[in-house]
């Protein structure tokens, strides 16, 4: 039990304090679930492909973005690093070979980030090491209809969670006036 100066921590309990509710049961096996995968597709790319997970992504990206290439403020969505957390990394796989920067010719303002025929390579390599790797980690352990529900689930909430949210904060103080 808190002391008067001490708050409480909220919990995962229902209302009333009855238990762990399904959605946030939900929340905790989707995170640990990321935690546990994700690391153990990361040592299979290092083992298999000499690359780790943010390189193989960010290659996979720019090669999804074809001969163009990909704005580096997109790759930084895709990949979800930020904006100095991309840059170094395309500073590093530019410095390796595998990407190059280039102008964009319809805006001065961007640079385009595209493979070059090594980072192709490389990307077309490490993509059967990481298929391979959701097959063992993840894929193989679900059914086709638990497949088919978790993707629209998760399919579902990150297209809600794209859209502009209003900002909490200012609809609480709003109801005070």
């Amino acid at each position: 039990m808190a002391s008067d100066g001490e708050r409480q921590w909220p919990t995962f309990s229902k209302p009333g304090g009855a238990g762990v509710s399904a959605q946030r049961r939900a929340w905790r096996a989707f995170y640990k679930t990321y935690w546990a995968v994700v690391p153990l597709m990361d040592g299979d790319l290092r083992r298999s492909a000499n690359m780790d997970v943010a390189t193989y992504n960010a290659l996979l990206h720019t090669h999804l973005a074809g001969r163009d290439g990909i704005r580096m403020k997109d790759m930084a969505t895709n990949a979800t690093l930020s904006t100095s957390g991309i840059t170094a990394l395309v500073d590093r796989l530019e410095r390796q070979g595998l990407m190059q920067r280039n102008p964009d010719p319809d805006d001065r303002r961007v640079t385009r980030i595209t493979l070059t025929a090594e980072g192709r390579e490389r990307a077309r390599q490490a993509a059967h090491v990481h298929i391979e790797s959701i097959e063992d980690h993840f894929a193989s352990r679900l059914t086709e209809s638990e497949a088919i529900s978790l993707a629209e689930t998760l399919e579902r909430i990150e297209s809600d969670t794209s859209r502009p949210q209003p900002d909490r904060r200012s609809a609480a103080s709003d109801d005070q006036d």
